[in-house]
């Protein structure tokens, strides 16, 4: 293993890159200057936390800053989350929110509660999409049917001999209406997820 040589010990060498190779494990999923935002961010507060304290040796004033820090399992999700966030935020691609719903599942209970109904929406949203532009060329295997007995059924259907269709071709203007209007309010609850 090739040392950085922050430090004049080799075992703060060690310890610093066997840290920060951690680090970079879950920083893996963000495009560089991303990354390196938060690994720059990380290093100097490591930095600024073992020069502070100046009463130990350089390894227990290393090993105390990162400690202090946390495990980079704990520390770095929330952090890649957020910026994940913020570009999801700013690109309103629905697959870039997806991508960070799943990410905030598992954090904290509201926020994996909000994460998982963005997720939901978002997956609801493309299939009533998926329904509206099916729908001119598998004209009588899409729409909202029901059978016989009562029983309702919506979407895209391969058997429906005995099932009647209700909506027609208005089907695709209320999907793609609902469609829309889930993925926006997807956006608008994700604005709030912190």
């Amino acid at each position: 293993m090739s040392h950085n040589k922050y430090f004049r010990c080799d075992d703060s060498n060690e310890l610093w890159d066997d840290y920060f190779t951690e680090v970079d494990k879950h920083l893996a999923r963000l495009r560089y200057r991303h990354g390196s935002s938060i690994r720059r961010e990380l290093e100097s507060h490591v930095f600024e936390a073992v020069q502070v304290n100046s009463s130990a040796t350089e390894i227990e004033r290393l090993r105390q800053s990162l400690e202090c820090l946390g495990a980079p399992a704990d520390v770095v999700p929330p952090m890649v989350a957020s910026v994940l966030t913020d570009i999801a935020q700013h690109s309103r691609n629905p697959f870039e929110l997806f991508r960070t719903a799943t990410l905030r599942v598992g954090q904290r209970l509201i926020v994996t509660l909000r994460s998982t109904l963005v997720g939901v929406m978002l997956l609801a949203s493309m299939t009533f999409i998926l329904v509206a532009l099916m729908k001119p060329f598998l004209f009588d295997q899409v729409g909202l049917f029901t059978d016989e007995s009562g029983a309702i059924s919506f979407g895209i259907l391969m058997e429906t001999g005995s099932l009647q269709e209700h909506l027609g071709i208005s089907v695709i203007p209320m999907a793609l209406i609902t469609g829309y209007a889930l993925y926006r309010l997807s956006l608008s609850i994700r604005k709030n997820v912190r």
